[in-house]
Formats: structure tokens, sequence, C-alpha cells
């Protein structure tokens, strides 16, 4: 959901390098010029949402907040991002987006609690409590990776503070 309330006036541009065909808002809705009809959005693995452009077989997937900032923003500058100052992947007003770089972008995600360390990323099988387990155990890497259903390496890396290094 976006906070629309922050915006007096929706207005709309044209997407860089999709002229003519696509336009967004500066509260994030996208629209084609050909069919008249604002564009299904769709929320990508990572959790931002996107649209899919298309044009004579040419096809694009657009992350909606990045489509914002190129269009009322201009070109990403080099070592920058995208960053959401609200920290809500949903809200692609203009007003809540900023080009920034890479530091301050995990800085605002730390402040938010939205940066993914530990067992709240996605990708990792282990707990925070297993991670702990595994350090204070005894047995072998190969024993810990068959009890916890994960790699030797896996066990490595956590036993060594490769990862979980928070903990």
């Amino acid at each position: 959901m976006t906070d629309k309330s922050k915006e007096s006036q929706e207005t709309w541009r044209c997407i860089k390098g999709w002229e003519n065909v696509y336009k967004v808002s500066n509260l994030g809705e996208v629209y084609s010029i050909r069919s008249s009809k604002k564009l299904k959005i769709l929320k990508c693995n990572n959790g931002y949402y996107a649209v899919n452009l298309t044009r004579k077989g040419e096809r694009e997937q657009k992350a909606i907040h990045r489509a914002v900032l190129e269009s009322f923003r201009g070109k990403c500058p080099e070592n920058m991002e995208g960053c959401h100052n609200d920290g809500n992947r949903r809200n692609n007003c203009l007003s809540n987006l900023r080009w920034d770089t890479r530091k301050n972008n995990h800085a605002d995600k730390k402040r938010h609690g939205t940066y993914q360390i530990g067992e709240s990323a996605s990708h990792y099988k282990l707990t925070n409590k297993a991670v702990l387990e595994i350090r204070a155990s005894n047995k072998t890497e190969r024993e810990l990776a068959e009890i916890y259903g994960v790699g030797s390496s896996t066990i490595h890396r956590a036993k060594h503070k490769k990862v979980f290094s928070h903990i």
C-alpha cells in the first residue's frame, strides 16, 4: 500500500527507455499508453514491486521504485541505488524514494528493522538458537550437518562465525 495522502496530486511521466509505451506516476502506478490501462503490479521474490514491460518481442521486468526515481529524478547516479525512506518496499511514492549509497541504504534497513541478518534472512536454514548449539557442541561437523539438515560447510561457516557473526 502506498501512502498517497503524502502526495498532493498524481502526475505522470514516461518510463525511461519505454517512452510512448508506458508511464509511471509519482504515486507508483504504471499505465500502458497503448491499452489505456493501469498495469498489474507484481511482487517479486526479493519483496520489491515490479511490472512487466513489453513491446515487439522485447520484455523487461522493471522495479516500480526504480521506474519512479528514473522518471522523476533522472538516471541512477554511479554507486547509488534506489532507497525507500520509510523502509516499506510497497510505498513507491516519489516522496518516499531517493537515490543514495548502498551504505546508507543498509543503515536505513537496520534503522527500520528490515535488514536481513541471521535467521531473518530467508536463505538461511539455521536459527540463532541452532547456531549457538552448534558452536557449543563437541560433535563433528558431519554429525551436526546430519542433525540440522544442512551441509557440513554450512556448519563450518556457522562454527567459525563466517555466518551469524552477529551472535
